[in-house]
């Protein structure tokens, strides 16, 4: 049991290691939920028949581009792998005192898409200077209380 606590321990750290020495990652949103990926990355998700991915934050040495929603100038190319199913998922349904026992199984369709590439279209974007100063914010007046006479 110990050696199995250990193994998860070190399989987590690795990840973390993995992922802070990796500077090239994107968050994308693929079937309706959000990864992030690095290149070579299997992502597991329901089962589709093509990946249409939208990159939702990009980063890497020079740039870290965050969307609004999507980045444009970022594309993830993906390959799929394999369709199979997902691990069994157990269904009981049970009443007592009535004999009325029922096991189900079942089993969700799934695709397996593996990262090839990460790439920025364009060298990054130009950030412009802001041109005079902003506009200050109206100052609020103190409102005073009228005191009721009695």
């Amino acid at each position: 049991m110990l050696y199995l606590i250990r193994k998860c321990l070190l399989e987590k750290v690795a990840k973390v290691l993995y992922y802070s020495q990796v500077m090239k990652y994107a968050v994308i949103e693929l079937g309706g939920t959000q990864f992030k990926v690095t290149e070579g990355d299997t992502v597991k998700v329901s089962r589709m028949q093509e990946a249409v991915c939208r990159v939702l934050l990009f980063k890497d040495d020079a740039n870290f581009l965050v969307g609004s929603p999507y980045v444009d100038t970022c594309t993830v190319s993906l390959a799929k792998v394999a369709d199979k199913a997902d691990t069994k998922v157990v269904v009981a349904r049970y009443k007592s005192k009535s004999r009325y026992r029922r096991k189900k199984g079942h089993r969700q369709p799934i695709s397996l898409f593996k990262v090839d590439s990460i790439k920025l279209e364009s060298g990054g974007v130009e950030t412009k200077a802001v041109e005079g100063q902003v506009a200050e914010a109206p100052k609020k007046r103190a409102v005073k209380k009228k005191v009721a006479e009695e």
